[in-house]
């Protein structure tokens, strides 16, 4: 956590940013099974909730309210969902629609954990009924900073779809 977020100041510090591991790991878990849901068998999420307090494996915490993970999970889960692909710095575009979709607008954006906009990039596409998309991957320039800085979530405007 500390390599990816810094030295936790104090105990609130440290909640903020274990949730936020949370949400990413899960949502990273999802988002790979997505763009693979073809030659993939499938994922298996261990814990819905736990059974004391605790702050890893869950999407509803002791007290059965959603955490960092739940967020995460239904980001990912998304009919239409633009990704970034860790494995090969890609942005991927997930359809769970069913059905093509075109003249899809995506952009793609990155921020420090500051919240400063360190690049973004936008195309405009075609998406196949069931194939995973990548319209676009990061320059090596940008592979660089994503080291330390976190991808945005990737947005689209919803009246294009």
């Amino acid at each position: 956590m500390e390599g990816r977020y810094g030295k936790a100041e104090n105990l609130a510090d440290f909640l903020r940013k274990s949730q936020a591991m949370a949400y990413e790991g899960e949502r990273a878990m999802f988002e790979a099974y997505a763009r693979n849901k073809y030659v993939s068998t499938g994922v298996i999420q261990w814990m819905l909730n736990n059974a004391w307090p605790s702050l890893i494996w869950h999407l509803y915490d002791f007290y059965l309210v959603p955490a960092g993970g739940y967020y995460g999970t239904k980001k990912s889960c998304e009919l239409v969902h633009v990704q970034y692909s860790y494995d090969d710095n890609s942005v991927a575009v997930v359809n769970g629609k069913y059905e093509p979709l075109t003249g899809m607008k995506v952009f793609a954006k990155i921020y420090n954990l500051d919240a400063a906009e360190k690049y973004t990039h936008g195309v405009t596409l075609d998406v196949p009924r069931t194939v995973p998309s990548r319209p676009s991957t990061f320059p090596s320039r940008v592979r660089r900073i994503r080291h330390t800085s976190c991808v945005s979530n990737c947005t689209m405007p919803v009246g294009s779809w």
